[in-house]
């Protein structure tokens, strides 16, 4: 970083952001990570989710569930919060509103970044490492994925320990932790342009578009013998399948 700073200056550029710093950072033969655009990415995206976390109003400490009547007085509430987390364009809303859910229901506590930390239980962590575990996976074709995912499953393993060992309805004993975890995947997610379902939009997409694949190829070979046509309608499959796939992303990142 230095470098590239002294770089800059010997140029006259004074105003020094991590635009400039990634623009120049090979020029100035500093670290070919300084230049890559998708830590840029990520970094504008961690600062950005934490100035919307901070900005946020506070969340008082027990109110009714939202979107739902508040309950009687004294009525016991769930072991796990219905989380109602579909329709989001970016995981940083969809983290975001997850937090807003739970605190809703369970109140929520200042943690050690100055942002507030819902009171999640057992039963609540246990149901959103699922959620957000699916998430991570729609990255599996992205650089840095095996990295989140190695810190995403020393998490779970570590809410699998505790969560699993003690009743539903108790707090999580590390809920500081565990919604920091679900803030590295949100922002991972984001910094590679992952939109939440998209995978689910790959896989409906192709399935589509391959059902009706055999109803042509069928027409096209009918004349053909039935040990030829077999192996054709398979091999048209697969190969419609690779040939629809790249449009198919390009239209999941639009």
């Amino acid at each position: 970083m230095g470098r590239v700073v002294r770089y800059l200056k010997a140029r006259g550029i004074t105003e020094i952001t991590i635009d400039t710093v990634q623009a120049h950072a090979a020029a100035a033969g500093a670290s070919r990570h300084l230049a890559r655009l998708d830590k840029v990415r990520w970094c504008k995206g961690v600062a950005a989710l934490y100035a919307r976390e901070r900005a946020a109003p506070p969340v008082p400490t027990a109110v009714p569930e939202a979107r739902n009547a508040a309950p009687a007085e004294g009525a016991a509430k769930p072991d796990a919060v219905t989380f109602k987390l579909e329709g989001f364009g970016n995981h940083i809303d969809m983290y975001l509103e997850a937090k807003r859910q739970a605190a809703a229901v369970r109140g929520s506590v200042r943690g050690r970044r100055g942002t507030g930390v819902p009171q999640t239980t057992n039963g609540d962590v246990l149901k959103l490492s699922a959620i957000w575990s699916k998430e991570l996976a729609r990255a599996a074709l992205e650089d840095g994925f095996w990295r989140a995912q190695g810190r995403w499953a020393t998490c779970v393993d570590e809410i699998e320990r505790i969560a699993r060992r003690a009743p539903p309805s108790e707090r999580f004993a590390q809920n500081d932790h565990f919604w920091d975890c679900c803030y590295d995947v949100a922002s991972f997610l984001e910094s590679r342009s992952i939109r939440p379902g998209f995978w689910t939009m790959v896989y409906e997409s192709v399935v589509e578009a391959v059902q009706e694949l055999p109803g042509r190829i069928h027409d096209a070979a009918k004349e053909a013998r039935s040990w030829f046509r077999e192996p054709l309608i398979l091999g048209a499959l697969v190969v419609g399948a690779v040939l629809l796939l790249p449009t198919v992303l390009a239209r999941g990142r639009g």
